[in-house]
């Protein structure tokens, strides 16, 4: 019924339940050091889709950061109001965050040793949800009043002409401008007969062509815009509100 110890055997065991043990805390150790990092991706979503309130600034020396990734917000409304795209909080944003954008996040936070409370996107309208109611978003964190580092960019690029087409839509003044040399070109390639059906002072009738173009393209500017409720890029860059006045 009772059998003697061979220590030999009973080191052995003892070995194996070293092992066992020790593997077992090698799990725990993975398990736990997942756990940290799930949570940390969870703390760095649930700060991106806050509102920030006021202003909070992170204690980092901008002088170690790579100075190609700060903009000040002069460039950036500059590029907003070229491409007509909005500067607005991270919250608003609609499409989800991807996970490289939130593991830059938490290697730019553990390198400096801080924690980011306030987020900013460069992106379309049509990726916000705003307030009334070709995709590149940038994902920007601000350092100091009026100072931005990009963080992390994804998606596709945007097409090649989006600056072209959204010329007229930068200001008051570009949008004038793009009607007055439509209207121009316009009375020019129109051929005279069509123009006016008298041989003499075609210059005069061309001059009526161009006014009256240029008050077709105004009303026609001015009903789509009131339809749809369109504005200026220079307006609307960083107003979180789909319609806002010229």
């Amino acid at each position: 019924m009772f059998r003697n110890v061979n220590l030999k055997d009973a080191l052995i065991r003892e070995k194996e339940i070293t092992r066992e043990q020790g593997a077992m805390r090698f799990v725990y150790q993975v398990f736990n050091l997942l756990n940290d990092e799930v949570y940390a991706d969870h703390d760095i979503l649930k700060r991106v889709h806050t509102r920030s309130e006021g202003k909070s600034y992170p204690n980092i020396q901008v002088a170690l950061l790579d100075e190609e990734r700060i903009f000040t917000l002069d460039e950036i409304r500059n590029i907003c109001v070229k491409y007509r795209l909005r500067f607005l909080d991270a919250a608003l944003l609609k499409s989800e965050i991807p996970h490289e954008a939130i593991a830059q996040i938490k290697t730019f936070e553990r390198k400096h040793g801080c924690q980011i409370q306030q987020f900013r996107v460069i992106a379309p309208s049509e990726m916000f949800q705003l307030e009334d109611c070709d995709k590149d978003p940038l994902l920007f964190v601000e350092l100091e009043s009026g100072i931005f580092y990009l963080i992390h960019q994804w998606g596709s690029d945007m097409s090649w002409y989006r600056k072209l087409v959204m010329f007229p839509f930068r200001s008051f003044v570009s949008l004038i401008l793009t009607i007055v040399t439509t209207s121009t070109v316009l009375s020019l390639l129109v051929p005279t007969s069509f123009v006016t059906s008298q041989s003499g002072s075609p210059g005069l009738a061309r001059f009526a062509f161009f006014l009256w173009a240029f008050v077709s393209i105004v009303a026609v500017v001015s009903y789509v815009g009131l339809a749809f409720f369109k504005s200026t890029s220079s307006a609307q860059w960083n107003s979180p509100f789909f319609k806002q006045n010229f």
